[in-house]
């Protein structure tokens, strides 16, 4: 009798179980402005004709929404707790997806700033965005939170992952012009602008190209043009312009190619934050640390950046730390010291070829100006000595500087 028992009610359980894995399969819908019907969104003919729609029919986690090419330039919606609008909000763990990627498939913004300023997406709690263009979008200004509401011209984002992206032309006064927060993948980030992170802030960035945006609210103080306050791997970091730290500000980067930055101040490359295994080269300056300035770098190599303008120092770094870097061919210029670095420290490096032009005092460091150098060379520096200033622990330069080894 139990025996009967146990195989009925094992019967009943695997029914009951399958009954619940079908209820619960993820569901599909479908987005295309030219669909002859408009929803419920379950194939092409019945496709919505506006993404936002499919979304809120997307009501479970694993939903999928799959966009047909266009251009998708209507309906506003206010994410819960928030005061701004949004073409798009996705705040469950669903994904929306487009057919054949971003050069076809554009969600557009609406400006100014204000009021009636509209945002391209708001995404949140596992949401994923994939196979986009993001263009036009605009953050709330003066009203509502400074950050759900009025960062993340492009995007606000919050546990959330944006991918295959082209992210471009958005603004927002404060963080974020491209992107406020979430994980952005294998996209492109261009021609963004806010108060600080032109291209984005907040972020986990894997593999992008984030180039060409700003950081400019006419306070003359803004900061990260590309990025700031972001970890960044993998990625390149160009062109990008501000008054400090014009391709990144305050973020931790690996393996990034960062060039070709323009501070209007200080910090070309970089300022604060850390830089790991990255190659910086090109970026300027003109008051100092056109490469870096107040950052902490390790296994790089800071070639040809510049500080040229009437005070700084540190063509190559200014008041940072190196560690394995190899440091040449920076420069700075009327008679401001420290072509490859002024300030800081440098262990295990090579400092070779940068140069100090426009120069009156042969003293002068070309190499290195009151850094601290350990078990370093520092060599073939022109314009001014090797080094000047600071101490030498181990160090290989001429003329022979004092100090231990």
């Amino acid at each position: 009798m139990n025996l009967r028992f146990s195989r009925w009610a094992v019967a009943v359980f695997s029914c009951c179980v399958l009954l619940f894995s079908r209820s619960s399969q993820a569901a599909t819908y479908y987005v295309w402005t030219n669909s002859p019907a408009i929803g419920p969104g379950t194939n092409w003919a019945t496709a919505f004709h506006d993404i936002q729609s499919a979304v809120i029919s997307a009501s479970n986690a694993g939903d999928l929404v799959i966009v047909m090419d266009g251009v998708y330039a209507t309906s506003t919606t206010v994410a819960a707790g928030s005061s701004s609008l949004n073409r798009i909000v996705a705040t469950n763990a669903i994904t929306i997806q487009s057919v054949n990627g971003p050069a076809v498939t554009t969600i557009v913004g609406q400006g100014p700033m204000g009021v009636t300023g509209v945002r391209c997406a708001h995404l949140e709690n596992g949401a994923a965005l994939s196979g986009f263009t993001l263009t036009g979008g605009f953050a709330a200004y003066d009203f509502g939170d400074p950050y759900r509401d009025q960062s993340g011209g492009g995007a606000y984002s919050s546990g959330a992952v944006i991918s295959n992206c082209v992210i471009t032309g958005n603004t927002t006064r404060f963080f974020g012009g491209g992107v406020y927060g979430g994980t952005i993948v294998d996209s492109i980030i261009e021609g963004n602008n806010a108060g600080a992170g032109g291209g984005c802030h907040g972020c986990v960035v894997n593999r992008c190209d984030i180039r060409g945006n700003t950081a400019d609210d006419g306070s003359g103080s803004s900061r990260g043009g590309g990025v700031s306050g972001s970890t960044v791997t993998d990625s390149t970091i160009r062109g990008n312009v501000t008054w400090y730290g014009s391709g990144a500000e305050s973020s931790s980067l690996n393996r990034c190619l960062v060039v070709g930055n323009s501070a209007i101040k200080m910090g070309g490359g970089m300022r604060y934050g850390s830089a790991e295994n990255c190659v910086i080269i090109s970026n300027s300056a003109p008051w100092g640390g056109g490469g870096a300035i107040s950052a902490w770098l390790s296994n790089c190599v800071v070639l040809c950046n510049s500080a040229v303008g009437t005070e700084g120092g540190g063509g190559g770094a200014k008041n940072s730390a190196l560690i394995n870097c190899l440091v040449a061919g920076n420069v700075t210029s009327q008679n401001i010291p420290g072509g490859g670095l002024c300030g800081g420290r440098a262990e295990n490096c090579t400092i070779v070829g940068n140069s100090v032009s426009s120069h009156f005092y042969p003293g002068v460091g070309a190499g290195t100006y009151n850094t601290s150098n350990r078990n370093c060379i520092v060599y073939f520096n022109t314009g001014g000595t090797n080094v000047s200033g600071g101490f030498c622990d181990h160090t290989c330069t001429t003329p022979d500087p004092g100090g231990t080894g």
